[in-house]
């Protein structure tokens, strides 16, 4: 079998979470013609079953019939797993985690944050007891940023305002066979995918306009435009990101752009409403600790002042403890 023929061979495919982002894999990576089952729990997972998955994407609409499970542990074993659901829900399904693992899987986190496996536990914010990291053994780890606008406009069916593109990497850095391999995967399914040789780099790039825009979305109920056309919002946004970077700096990490090109990146995003605010919009819990209180706990391990974040975190913070609905 040549090099083209084994990337093309049809593989078995978990996305756990088909919220946003697992939808739109999973669509894609089915349409691809890949053997693509998904997790999900309440209204979701009984529409998947009764209608399929639906992408809308520009003028283009896919729908995707896949296997829908409630638990892993309904599945088979699998090459490849996406795990999408939020932080928040991580510990929930870890355990779970093992019925799709054969000796060759790898497991591809899809986060907003900071993930639990960045600092192997030395932040217990992410993981206090272990449990995920007992579940899923580092060595089967590919790192994942995705700079994907997408949002579930009913239960089921997902609109993708900004595909974007995702990046993967090994989590010591460097390149290995398995991530080239899953990188053509995605680009073959119609998915903007890139390898890198340091992927906590692009964690840190995405996640300083995290830190920035998505608390403060969520606070005010402003989409990304919306900050932007507000002064004071995008005054505080700024001096967030810039403590954000002295922080990500401390770690080791080296930034590719400053404060003022990131929010530049970020300003593309147009009318965008972001995670944070969907999330509190849905009922759903937001994701303060990956985002927000790990950070936080880096900058007091490096003894950087955080004035601007601080008062973002107390306000956030309290605002989670309060749903809308």
């Amino acid at each position: 079998m040549t090099r083209t023929q084994n990337l093309r061979e049809v593989k078995r495919i978990t996305v756990v979470g088909a919220g946003a982002i697992g939808g739109y894999l999973a669509v894609r990576l089915a349409n691809a013609g890949h053997c693509v089952s998904v997790v999900q729990r309440g209204q979701a997972l009984q529409a998947i079953r009764d209608h399929g998955l639906v992408l809308h994407e520009g003028g283009t609409k896919l729908v995707a019939h896949v296997p829908a499970a409630a638990r892993c542990s309904d599945l088979d074993r699998q090459d490849i797993v996406f795990l999408t659901v939020k932080a928040t829900g991580l510990r929930a399904v870890a355990p779970d985690l093992a019925s799709l693992l054969a000796p060759h899987t790898r497991i591809v986190p899809v986060l907003n944050g900071i993930p639990w496996w960045y600092f192997r536990n030395a932040l217990p914010v992410l993981d206090p007891d272990n449990g995920i990291a007992n579940a899923i053994p580092h060595e089967r780890i590919i790192g994942c940023v995705a700079h994907v606008s997408a949002h579930m406009t009913e239960p089921g069916v997902v609109r993708c305002v900004a595909p974007g593109k995702l990046v993967l990497g090994e989590p010591e850095g460097g390149w290995s066979q398995s991530l080239q391999d899953t990188t053509s995967l995605l680009a073959q399914a119609g998915i903007t995918a890139q390898a890198s040789d340091d992927v906590r780099q692009e964690i840190w790039t995405k996640l300083v306009g995290n830190l920035a825009f998505n608390p403060i979305s969520a606070l005010t109920g402003a989409r990304m435009d919306e900050i932007f056309a507000n002064r004071e919002l995008i005054g505080l946004a700024r001096q967030v990101m810039v403590e954000g970077m002295a922080i990500g700096q401390a770690t080791g990490i080296h930034f590719p752009v400053d404060a003022d090109q990131r929010l530049e990146m970020a300003r593309a995003i147009g009318a965008a409403k972001l995670s944070m605010l969907q999330d509190l919009e849905a009922g759903r819990t937001l994701e303060v600790d990956a985002i927000v209180t790990a950070v936080l706990d880096l900058a007091a391990q490096h003894r950087i002042a955080t004035p601007a974040l601080r008062t973002v975190y107390a306000l956030i913070k309290e605002r989670a403890r309060h749903p809308l609905y």
